[in-house]
């Protein structure tokens, strides 16, 4: 994505238009950088997208249930439908909490959320 970063989508049907991407932070693991660095080259670049779509989409430190991503623009948190953060956004504190003791982002996630 540009300005972001290689980014895992949801599913393989309608979370991409010509004008953006729609993604759930929840789906999204740190943990996967060490399966896709070692299958693509850029895992580590899928690493930090994920901790930048984790940190920038919830300001506050309260991960939404989805968010879309707009070529050009960046986050779009302003939506048709109010920011939810409810039972889809809680495996996001679950994989900040999880992460190996050795990721270089563990601590900055922790202390944001």
């Amino acid at each position: 994505m540009p300005g972001l970063g290689p980014m895992v989508l949801p599913g393989k049907v309608g979370f991409a238009d010509d004008k953006g991407w729609r993604l759930t932070p929840a789906t999204s693991r740190r943990s996967w950088r060490t399966i896709l660095s070692a299958t693509a080259p850029r895992g580590r670049s899928c690493a930090m997208a994920i901790s930048a779509c984790w940190l920038e989409t919830a300001p506050k430190g309260f991960s939404p249930d989805w968010v879309r991503y707009e070529k050009g623009k960046g986050w779009e948190l302003k939506a048709d439908k109010p920011i939810i953060g409810s039972y889809d956004a809680i495996r996001v504190y679950l994989w900040v909490g999880m992460l190996n003791d050795g990721d270089k982002q563990k601590t900055r996630l922790l202390a944001h959320f």
